[in-house]
């Protein structure tokens, strides 16, 4: 058959199956081929040319001819994109306008009005959804653009149905089978452990075949490095050879058919929340200084709204994460200074019913934001420890919510919320002073002289950001499926979801409050309760002390917030609660936490059990707290100056938290000095006195046994 020229790259069929010519010998007469298989076959021209199965692929083949031999999947996609680059180009789906459908030209596409950039534009909008993506029909107006002249002469079937299905391996001749299959175990080992270099790999996969195969056989049969180098790129991808570690594990855990994305129906039927750093250094609320932040955040993965959010200094805290949990159902209140287009304008609830829920009896009612409520039926975490406590799952349980914790190296389990962190960053984080960059590499050398954001003025920002930019802009990615050709935002979104599934407020109570503090089960001493090591006692105690609980475990129950423990919280046998205070306070003490008892616990060398409660209260307010007096701020060293700002949210945020849920705020004191005013004026005095004391720390009232020997030692 003649018509075939012998030229390495032409292809044919031989009894209907592809070849291709890979090489030509002149001086022997004869073609080295390929099939689809990568198997070689060395033929002689004359067989080949006379060979009764022979057919050629002529690129100028008719139209008619090349589609009736596509498949009939292919030959549909290629004519749906044909049409659709016909409308953008023409106006008309067939491209002439003596054939026009019904309803042709559409206003968008018609070529009297609409210039033909326009209609392309248009077109490149209409298939950029997940749904173009996964017929095959999604083009760019440059591809259409590109793909038109090649249409008008009947010749683009090839190119827009991909004549030839997927790209198939051939195989490389220089690759023995064995030396492929030590590569595929290679790559799989490689893929739990740290990165290599492609030449580390291939330096490992050359002392695998020594062990296997002996020098010999390794010498004859392994390629070249470059060679080598090649077949991975023909196999995979870079990222899954010596990319990041997660990504690499990421792709040995997904899915057969890839990850999918989650479809939610409503609002509020699947929360996603993350804790992330924030690229922004903050100043500390006592002290001067740069401090790192933690941004926590609750997305409605419905909507793709932001529902909730806290910043925090340092890391979140448990406390934290459990409190933006309940932040999610509850109605959150306009700040000073807010514009108008910041109030609820949702007409799903009235802003009276929202605004009910939170007024009270002293306070009348504050308009509501248009952040969005959401009553979450089920929340994604990641898997930190602050997610997995046994206050969250607890939390949780109490409210009828549905736990669900992220797969480790699945990042598609929370996409949005971590797409949503990008686009702070990006759009509102880069543009405030004190940004440090996402990595350290990429902090200015005086980015610290710049600090200006305080924790809580940052997480307001953030709060009028996601009101005013986030919810208000049009998403291009993240259209719903049963609408991809719509505008959609997160407000209309939202605004959808209440309309088609409705929302019932959650009337938030003080027990929701303390139902996220934490509780310990004690017994009342003589001397009160025992709270992490302090003492907290009150009148209201008398008739508790040395008696058991009607509980099974014969103790009490105290609540206690672990950002401020000044006070904690006595539950009687009623259900009442009662503030007790710490034994050590005098005056205006300030707050301490959890981590500043650990910092006194440290100092000491020892439990805090053994002083009494006016030694702690000096060493608190003098080496671990910071202290004001007529000279200013009174700090040990730059430990305790660090220390002071690294926990200075905490009363900040018990505070606000309470106010939330109208818990008992803390009473006034009634001394007007400062506690370490009193504590001077009671050493002065007792300096004064004709009885010296011994300022080593103190014993409690007994002594003890220790406390007799030495006694006894010095009599």
């Amino acid at each position: 058959m003649s018509g075939l020229r012998p030229m390495p790259g032409t292809e044919f069929t031989l009894d209907g199956r592809w070849h291709q010519v890979e090489s030509y010998d002149n001086r022997r007469g004869c073609l080295t081929v390929v099939d689809g298989d990568g198997v070689l076959t060395t033929l002689a021209v004359d067989d080949l040319v006379h060979h009764p199965g022979l057919e050629t692929l002529e690129r100028a083949k008719g139209s008619a001819d090349v589609l009736a031999t596509l498949p009939e999947d292919v030959r549909a996609v290629a004519l749906r994109r044909i049409e659709h680059i016909s409308e953008a180009m023409t106006g008309y789906r067939s491209g002439d306008p003596n054939e026009a459908l019904p309803g042709e030209p559409r206003p968008e596409y018609d070529p009297a009005t609409v210039l033909q950039q326009d209609r392309l534009a248009a077109k490149e909008r209409e298939l950029g959804n997940e749904f173009a993506r996964q017929y095959g029909v999604s083009m760019s107006a440059r591809t259409m653009r590109r793909l038109w002249p090649s249409i008008k002469n009947g010749t683009a079937f090839e190119h827009l149905a991909g004549a030839h299905g997927p790209r198939h391996f051939r195989g490389r001749r220089a690759i023995h089978p064995e030396i492929a299959e030590a590569t595929e175990v290679l790559i799989a080992d490689q893929s739990h452990k740290s990165s290599k270099r492609v030449s580390g790999l291939f330096v490992e996969l050359r002392g695998r075949l020594l062990e296997s195969h002996g020098p010999d056989w390794t010498k004859k049969n392994l390629p070249s490095e470059r060679t080598w180098r090649r077949y991975l790129n023909d196999r995979w991808t870079p990222s899954e050879v010596n990319g990041k570690a997660r990504t690499r594990a990421s792709a040995t855990t997904a899915p057969k058919g890839g990850f999918v994305r989650t479809n939610p129906t409503r609002p509020g039927q699947l929360v996603l929340m993350d804790t992330n750093n924030l690229d922004v250094l903050l100043k500390g609320t006592i002290l001067e200084g740069a401090v790192r932040g933690s941004l926590v955040l609750a997305v409605d993965a419905f909507s793709w709204s932001i529902c909730a959010l806290r910043v925090v200094e340092q890391a979140e805290k448990n406390i934290d994460v459990t409190f933006t949990l309940l932040d999610v159902a509850r109605p959150k209140q306009m700040l000073p200074g807010w514009p108008a287009e910041a109030r609820w304008p949702f007409v799903g609830i009235p802003e009276s019913i929202l605004s009910a829920s939170e007024t009270t009896a002293d306070a009348p009612a504050q308009a509501v934001s248009a952040m969005p409520i959401v009553n979450p039926e089920a929340v994604v975490t990641d898997n930190g420890s602050t997610y997995r406590a046994h206050k969250t799952r607890q939390v949780c349980r109490q409210h009828g919510i549905d736990l669900l914790p992220a797969r480790t190296y699945t990042a598609s389990d929370k996409a949005p919320v971590e797409r949503i962190f990008g686009a702070i960053r990006t759009m509102l984080l880069e543009r405030l002073d004190g940004y440090r960059g996402s990595d350290t590499s990429e902090r200015a050398k005086n980015t610290d002289a710049e600090v200006e954001w305080t924790a809580q003025r940052l997480e307001d920002l953030l709060s009028l950001w996601a009101v005013m930019v986030w919810q208000t802009h049009i998403m291009s990615d993240t259209k719903p499926a049963w609408c991809p050709e719509g505008r959609w935002s997160p407000n209309a979104l939202y605004l959808h979801g209440l309309e088609t599934s409705g929302l019932a407020p959650k009337v938030m109570t003080v027990g929701d409050y303390f139902g996220v503090l934490s509780t310990s089960y004690v017994k009342v001493h003589s001397r009160g309760v025992k709270i992490r090591g302090l003492w907290f006692d009150d009148a209201v105690l008398d008739e508790y002390r040395n008696q058991p609980s009607h509980r099974a475990n014969n103790k009490w129950a105290v609540h206690y917030d672990v950002r401020d423990l000044r006070n904690v919280w006595f539950i009687d046998e009623n259900d009442n609660r009662h503030r007790l205070p710490w034994v050590g306070l005098t005056g205006d003490f300030p707050a301490f936490s959890d981590r500043h008892i650990k910092a006194l616990r440290n100092r000491l060398g020892e439990s805090v059990e053994k002083y009494d409660a006016d030694y702690l209260a000096e060493v608190l307010l003098t080496q671990v707290l910071p202290v004001r007096d007529a000279d200013g701020w009174v700090v040990d060293g730059q430990r305790a100056d660090a220390q002071a700002s690294k926990h200075a949210r905490d009363k900040e945020l018990a505070t606000r938290d309470a106010a939330k849920y109208e818990a008992e705020p803390a009473p006034p004191t009634a001394d007007p000095t400062t506690a370490l005013e009193a504590k001077r004026k009671a050493r002065r005095e007792a300096a004064s006195s004709t009885e010296p004391i011994t300022p080593a720390p103190r014993l409690h009232a007994g002594g003890g046994m220790f406390g007799d020997l030495a006694d006894l030692r010095d009599n």
